[in-house]
């Protein structure tokens, strides 16, 4: 789903056309779950180790949110007939339990990170059914917030199907979790393969950057290369909008989180309602949040993204915003009422911030316009034809939307020389008060 408003004003001649808003929601998993007593399945896949009856919390030395190589080398090693789980050591699984949600559970129970690296580990290797090891005693709801948990965080289970279920006792524990796959191993392989490649590729050369530089580099890299759609395969999957260049808002989601991970950026996935303003609608959404530098920020990426991505026209409204900015018209999935979803106030890493494009209170508008105008390269093409804003107060706001007309006429007359504006679009975003403008440039 995207909340985006476009309107048109011609100083000349207008020739920039509105942004399609989506008003179909966008698809977030749902997994469906079979409530049973029958007996489990004659060959069950068993857990990855034998655990010991005291559970104990696994490792936490590494700050590595995903390792793409031996995620592969598992995926292979699982398809022969004398894979043996045991051989999935503890270290392997420990860097998804540093993810912000799923490091909440080792607090609760050192036996949840146990469980949820097992049930990793299952689903990475394509495995039917996860066998629930005899020490631990885990009832229907709480399985159900793991997996939620496991799955919201883990945008490499892309082979995975929406639905899966799970068998109980006559008490209520649960005994074992069967998941289904819309792709062979070796497809999965393949789709994993080319989807780290890619990323591997977009991060070259960013070692070096900081933490804000490297997200921002890729968040460009995903607007770039994905286009919203309604209809295409993986539609709802890192590997749909980097791969193949199409996707829901939780294929942009997945594909953020995913990058950020693999360049050891901790970020997670939020899903919920959010209000579409076209038809006044609440339709299901997904988006992200990012720690930079240690600090939490909200970030949306196809809200950011203009329909024709491919051209350089992305748009940073929602790239690192707080708390107040973002859930103004959102309401979260109320399972995330279970764990404790990080606080994001702070302003520093905010892209209008760090490229001084935020607005303050006794700033000259019409000053401001005008530097903005004349340091515009009108030869670059559309990239250098575009001023973004913040304004810190609504009178700003409101001011600049309704001076900016004439202030243009004005520029022209007494600056612009040869080459003048002819014609502009705009974007605006009243909540978080950003306006995008891209300007025409002809000779007067």
């Amino acid at each position: 789903m995207k909340r985006n408003r476009f309107f048109s004003y011609a100083v000349l001649s207008l020739v920039i056309g509105c942004i399609v808003l989506f008003s179909q929601a966008c698809g977030i998993i749902e997994g469906i779950i079979n409530d049973t007593t029958t007996p489990n399945s004659p060959n069950p896949t068993v857990a990855p180790a034998t655990l010991p009856p005291t559970p104990t919390p696994f490792p936490h030395k590494t700050t590595k949110l995903v390792d793409s190589k031996k995620l592969l080398e598992l995926i292979t090693d699982s398809q022969k007939a004398d894979f043996d789980f045991e051989s999935v050591n503890q270290e392997f699984c420990a860097y998804i339990i540093n993810r912000p949600f799923l490091s909440q559970l080792n607090k609760e129970k050192p036996e949840y990170s146990v469980l949820a690296a097992g049930i990793y580990t299952a689903i990475i290797a394509s495995q039917a059914e996860y066998t629930l090891p005899e020490a631990y005693s885990i009832e229907k709801e709480e399985i159900l917030r793991l997996v939620f948990l496991l799955k919201n965080e883990s945008p490499e289970f892309f082979h995975m199907d929406k639905s899966y279920s799970y068998m109980s006792d006559s008490n209520d524990i649960v005994k074992s979790l069967k998941f289904e796959y819309r792709m062979t191993p070796q497809e999965y392989y393949n789709a994993l393969k080319k989807t780290y490649d890619t990323i591997a590729f977009w991060s070259e050369d960013l070692e070096t950057e900081s933490e804000y530089e490297r997200e921002f580099s890729l968040y460009n890299k995903i607007m770039v290369k994905c286009r919203y759609s309604l209809n295409a395969d993986f539609r709802d999957s890192a590997y749909g909008a980097i791969v193949l260049g199409e996707a829901l808002c939780e294929g942009y989601s997945h594909a953020f989180m995913l990058t950020m991970h693999y360049n050891g950026i901790k970020a997670t996935q939020l899903t919920g309602m959010a209000f579409n303003s076209e038809d006044n609608k609440q339709e299901a959404h997904a988006w992200n949040i990012v720690f930079i530098d240690g600090e939490p920020y909200q970030v949306d990426a196809t809200w950011d993204d203009f329909d024709d991505s491919r051209t350089s026209r992305s748009r940073y409204t929602y790239f690192n915003i707080t708390d107040k900015e973002m859930m103004e018209q959102r309401t979260l999935d109320e399972r995330f009422e279970s764990v404790d979803v990080p606080k994001c106030t702070k302003t520093k890493h905010n892209y209008f911030r760090v490229n001084d494009l935020f607005v303050k209170e006794d700033t000259n508008l019409k000053e401001l316009l005008f530097e903005k105008l004349s340091n515009l390269n009108v030869n670059e093409g559309e990239a250098g034809k575009t001023i973004q804003l913040k304004f810190e107060t609504k009178s700003q706001y409101e001011k600049y939307l309704e001076k900016h007309a004439d202030w243009v006429e004005e520029w022209n007359d007494e600056v612009a020389g040869v080459f003048g504006i002819t014609g502009f679009s705009y974007y605006t975003s009243d909540s978080i008060r950003v306006v995008s403008y891209i300007y025409k440039f002809g000779k007067n």
